[in-house]
């Protein structure tokens, strides 16, 4: 049936796609992992397959992110959100604003990636530290605090803050 070609061939392009980036062909990887994403969208049932059209597409945007080509890897990360949101496409999209230089629409990334998981810690050090950059001490403070409260030995968390009131 075809719902169950869609899906094999999703998983087909989503392995070469793995394959070309561990050998650092950044293209074919990127390719491979947009026709993944392109079959998975065409399975009649999409609700089971989401979670691997959003991974195609936000293993397209890292690939992309990895070549320099930003812009195109958020517009990956954008898809993978539209289509289900999720922490991984906000996050990554995060971190190619703050290669950027845009701390804004980082802030914003890492915020959407919170609402969906408020005690992720790695995204919520992540946007303390762009805090921190940008001289927003306050919010920096609170977002290691809140870090801290969740896993207490989490060592990002404890070192950011420390710089941060050694910074006072």
């Amino acid at each position: 049936d075809l719902g169950r070609f869609n899906g094999m061939m999703a998983t087909i392009y989503r392995s070469i796609g793995h394959g070309y980036s561990v050998r650092e062909e950044w293209i074919m990887a990127v390719a491979a992992y947009d026709l993944s994403a392109t079959f998975a969208a065409h399975i009649q049932d999409v609700s089971p397959q989401a979670a691997r059209y959003t991974k195609a597409l936000n293993n397209a945007g890292i690939e992309c992110a990895k070549e320099g080509k930003l812009d195109q890897a958020i517009d990956f990360f954008h898809r993978s959100h539209a289509i289900m949101p999720n922490i991984t496409a906000h996050y990554n999209e995060g971190l190619v604003h703050e290669k950027q230089g845009n701390a804004k629409a980082a802030i914003d990334a890492y915020k959407k990636a919170l609402f969906i998981e408020p005690q992720q810690v790695v995204v919520l050090t992540r946007l303390g530290v762009v805090f921190t950059l940008e001289g927003l001490r306050d919010q920096a403070l609170e977002c290691f605090q809140q870090v801290l409260a969740i896993k207490p030995d989490y060592a990002p968390a404890i070192q950011n803050l420390a710089v941060l009131r050694s910074a006072e």
